[in-house]
C-alpha cells in the first residue's frame, strides 16, 4: 500500500489524534473480563473438568497486560516532537486498573482456596461414607452369625440333651461346633453363660470370667432377642465386642458370647486412605457421658482403644460439636482433634449403632502450598497494574504528536496489528488459522503447528494440500467455499491424520470481512477433542455392558415407586413374571399380585425405607401347574434429603428350594414320630422288667432281668 500524503501541519494547535489510552483501556479490560468469564463458564458448564483452570487465567491475564503495553508502545507517534502543549494525567484510568487488577487477584486466589477446598472436602465425603458402610456391614455380619446361632435347632438339641443328661456343656461335638464357628467366621472365641450371666463353659480363648458389662447385658436380654455388648476392655487389656445369642430351649436359660477383637480389622479397615495422605485419619466415637470416647486404635497415638476420653464440652473438638447436636451427621466440621492440631472433617453415623465415625485431615496438609500459589497470584497481578502504570505514563509522554506523522503512524498501526495479533493466536492453545479469498493461509499459528508437523514458513502461502493427502484437502476446500458462499460461520466435526494418527477436531469456520463488509477471507479456530471422543466412548461402552449385565442376571429384576408402581421390569424368563411387562408398567403391586403376596412386597419396602436394605421375604404366587415361589431383596434409592424416592427389588426364584426345604421338614417330622415311638415302648419294657424283679424279690428269688443302667434296691 502506497502511504497517503498528510495534510500540512498546524502548529498552532494541538494534534488531533484519536484517544490511545481509552483504545488500550477498553482493549485491557475486555480482554481480561472475556479470558475471567470464559474460564468460569468452561468451570460451571463441566463439572468434571481437571484442568488446571487457574493457571490458564493468570497466564491470560499476564498476557492481556503484556499486550496491552505493546500496543501502546507500538501504536505511538514517531518521528514528530509532542506539540508543547500542558497536559494534564487523569488519574481515573490508573485507579479503575487498580481496582480491576485487584478484584482478579483476589477472585483468583478465592478461586484457588474453593477449589482446594472442595476437592479435600468431596474425598472426605466419600472416605466417610465408604468407612461407615464397611463398619456397619461388618457389624450386620456378626450380627447375622449371632440370629443364626439363636436360631440352629442343632446347638438347642445338644444343650437340651445335655441338661436331661444332668451336664449340660460337656458335649464333644457342640464344642467342635462352636470352635469351628468362630474360626471360620472371624471369633477370636466362644462362651455359654446362663441366665444370670454366670459361666458355664468356653473355647481355649474365651475370658475366664465374664465382664460385669456382659453380665448385666445377659440378664437384661428380651425373649428371644440377640444382642452386642461392646467394645469394651476386657480382663485381659484387650478390647473386645461381644455378640449374645440366646439359645430357645425350653428346661433352661443358656446364652452363646460370641467374642470378636475388632482391633485389627478396624485398624486395617479404618487407616486404609484411599490417596498417600501425612495426617488423614478415620476414626470412631460415641458418647459416654459427659466424656467422647474414642472406639478404635489411633494413627498418632498408638494402643488408646476406649483408653482416649476428652470432655464432650471441648468447645472446638470436631467429634464434639456433633455429639452435642452442634453439626449433623454429613456436615463439614472444623476445630482441633485430639491432638490439638486444626483439622476439617466430615462426620457420618454408623447405622444400627451410637457410634460416629470422623474422618479428617489436618488443615495445614489440605491446604499445603496455597500460600505459594497465591504469591505467584498476587505476583502476576502487581505486575499486571506495573505494566499498566508504565503504558499509562508512556501515553502521557507521547499524548500529542505533529500532524505530519498521522499517516506513517497509520500504517505502522495496521502492520504491528497484524504482528500482535499473530503473537495473541500463538499464545493459544488452540490451533488458529486464516485464509485468503484464494485458500491460501495468511496466519498459521504455534497450535497449528504443533497439531500437523509443519511450520508457518512452510504452509503460509499454501492451501490444505500442502498438510494433508489429496482427499482430505478436497474436502477441506469443498468446506472453506461453503462459508465463503453462504457468508456465515460453521462448526463441524472433522478427522484430520496428524503425524502421531488421527485426530478428531472441532473446527469452528468464519468468513473474514473488510471495514465495507465484503468478505476478504476465513479465520478458522480447531480444538483437539480425541480424548473426549474416547472418554465418551468408553463411556458407552460401559453402559452397554452394565445392561448386558442386567440382561444376563436369571432373576427378576424391578423398579417400583414408594406407592409399589412398577417403574422399571428386567426378566430374561417371561415366566418369572405375574403378567408381560407393557401390563406392569404403571401398574402397582396391589393391583397385580395375590394379596398376601402384594402385603409381603409392600411389607419389605417398608423396612427398606427405613434400613436402606431388605433381605430374605418369601412370596408365593399359584400358578397352574403349582405354587411358585419367590425371594425378595430390596434396596432403597434417596433423594439428597435422605427421604427414600423409589426401590429396586431382585426377585429370586426359589421354588426348587422351597419344595426341598418342606420335603426335608416333612421327613424330619416323621423321622421324630418314629423314634418317638420306639423310645416309648422301650421305656414300657424297662419298666415292666422292674416290676418283675421287684416280684421275684418279694418271693426271696433273685431278679432274672439284670438292669445295669439302674441301682438295684438290695
Amino acid at each position: 500500500m502506497n502511504p497517503v500524503s498528510a495534510p500540512p501541519p498546524q502548529p498552532s494547535l494541538p494534534a488531533r489524534h484519536p484517544d490511545r489510552l481509552a483504545v488500550v483501556l477498553i482493549y485491557l479490560v475486555l480482554a481480561g473480563l472475556w479470558i475471567l468469564a470464559a474460564d468460569q463458564a468452561i468451570a460451571w458448564l463441566f463439572a468434571d473438568h481437571r484442568l488446571p483452570q487457574l493457571a490458564s487465567t493468570l497466564k491470560d491475564l499476564v498476557l492481556v497486560a503484556a499486550t496491552s503495553l505493546l500496543l501502546f508502545v507500538l501504536l505511538r507517534d514517531r518521528g514528530e516532537a509532542p506539540v508543547a502543549m500542558p497536559v494534564r494525567r487523569p488519574l481515573w484510568p490508573l485507579l479503575l486498573a487498580a481496582v480491576l487488577v485487584a478484584g482478579a487477584t483476589a477472585l483468583a486466589i478465592a478461586q484457588i482456596y474453593r477449589q482446594r477446598t472442595d476437592v479435600e472436602v468431596a474425598r472426605l465425603q466419600a472416605g466417610a461414607d465408604l468407612k461407615a458402610r464397611q463398619v456397619a456391614d461388618w457389624l450386620r455380619e456378626r450380627e447375622d452369625d449371632a440370629e443364626f446361632v439363636a436360631s440352629s435347632d442343632y446347638y438347642a438339641r445338644q444343650l437340651e440333651d445335655g441338661h436331661d443328661r444332668g451336664d449340660p456343656v460337656t458335649s464333644a461335638a457342640l464344642w467342635r461346633r462352636l470352635e469351628l464357628l468362630a474360626r471360620q467366621r472371624g471369633f477370636t472365641a466362644v462362651s455359654l453363660l446362663d441366665g444370670q450371666g454366670r459361666r458355664l463353659g468356653g473355647t481355649a480363648l474365651a475370658p475366664a470370667q465374664p465382664v460385669p458389662e456382659l453380665q448385666a447385658a445377659v440378664r437384661a436380654l428380651k425373649n428371644g432377642s440377640t444382642g452386642r455388648v461392646g467394645p469394651y476392655i476386657g480382663r485381659a487389656g484387650h478390647v473386645r465386642l461381644d455378640f449374645l445369642a440366646p439359645l430357645r430351649l425350653a428346661r433352661t436359660s443358656i446364652i452363646v458370647v460370641l467374642h470378636a477383637d475388632p482391633g485389627d480389622w478396624m485398624t486395617d479397615t479404618l487407616q486404609a486412605w484411599p490417596v498417600p495422605s501425612a495426617s488423614g485419619e478415620t476414626v470412631l466415637v460415641r458418647r459416654d457421658g459427659d466424656a467422647v470416647v474414642y472406639l478404635n486404635d489411633l494413627r498418632h497415638r498408638r494402643g488408646q482403644a476406649l483408653r482416649l476420653r476428652q470432655p464432650l464440652a471441648a468447645l472446638d473438638l470436631p467429634a464434639a460439636q456433633v455429639l452435642r447436636g452442634e453439626a449433623t451427621p454429613g456436615e463439614v466440621v472444623r476445630g482441633h482433634d485430639y491432638r490439638g492440631v486444626p483439622v476439617i472433617g466430615v462426620v457420618r453415623a454408623v447405622p444400627g449403632t451410637d457410634w460416629y465415625l470422623l474422618a479428617k485431615l489436618d488443615r495445614a496438609e489440605m491446604y499445603w502450598g496455597f500460600g505459594d500459589e497465591a504469591l505467584w497470584v498476587a505476583i502476576a497481578g502487581l505486575l499486571a497494574l506495573v505494566l499498566f502504570f508504565a503504558a499509562w505514563r508512556l501515553f502521557h509522554q507521547h499524548r500529542q504528536l505533529a500532524e505530519a506523522a498521522a499517516v506513517q503512524q497509520a500504517q505502522a498501526k495496521h502492520l504491528h496489528a497484524l504482528h500482535l495479533m499473530a503473537a495473541i493466536a500463538n499464545s493459544s492453545q488452540d490451533a488458529i488459522f486464516a485464509q485468503d479469498s484464494e485458500g491460501r493461509y495468511v496466519l498459521f499459528n504455534k497450535a497449528a503447528e504443533r497439531n500437523t508437523g509443519k511450520s508457518a514458513a512452510e504452509v503460509i502461502g499454501r492451501d490444505e494440500t500442502a498438510l494433508f493427502p489429496p482427499e482430505v484437502a478436497g474436502t477441506l476446500i469443498d468446506d472453506n467455499h461453503r462459508v465463503l458462499d453462504v457468508g456465515m460461520s460453521r462448526e463441524l466435526e472433522e478427522t484430520l491424520p496428524f503425524p502421531d494418527g488421527e485426530h478428531t477436531v472441532w473446527t469452528t469456520k468464519s468468513p473474514l470481512r473488510d471495514l465495507d463488509g465484503k468478505i476478504i477471507g476465513l479465520l478458522g479456530m480447531s480444538r483437539d477433542i480425541t480424548e473426549r471422543k474416547g472418554a465418551e466412548a468408553a463411556l458407552r461402552s460401559a453402559q452397554e455392558d452394565l445392561a448386558a449385565t442386567l440382561r444376563a442376571i436369571p432373576d427378576l429384576l424391578f423398579e417400583v415407586d414408594k406407592a409399589g408402581r412398577y417403574l422399571k421390569v428386567q426378566a430374561t424368563a417371561p415366566q418369572l413374571l405375574s403378567a408381560p411387562t407393557e401390563q406392569l408398567l404403571g401398574r402397582t403391586v396391589a393391583e397385580m399380585l395375590p394379596v398376601d403376596a402384594a402385603g409381603t412386597v409392600m411389607a419389605a419396602l417398608a423396612a427398606a425405607a427405613g434400613n436402606g436394605t431388605d433381605y430374605g421375604r418369601v412370596i408365593s404366587l399359584p400358578l397352574p401347574d403349582g405354587a411358585q415361589h419367590f425371594e425378595l431383596s430390596v434396596a432403597s434409592k434417596r433423594m439428597p434429603d435422605g427421604q427414600p424416592d423409589h426401590f429396586i427389588v431382585l426377585s429370586r426364584d426359589i421354588t426348587e428350594r422351597h419344595d426341598a426345604e418342606t420335603e426335608l421338614r416333612a421327613r424330619n417330622d416323621e423321622l421324630e414320630r418314629f423314634n418317638r415311638a420306639t423310645v416309648g415302648r422301650e421305656l414300657d419294657m424297662i419298666e415292666l422288667k422292674k416290676r418283675i424283679n421287684a416280684l421275684s424279690r418279694e418271693l426271696g428269688r433273685a431278679p432274672p432281668y439284670p438292669l445295669h443302667f439302674e441301682r438295684e434296691e438290695p
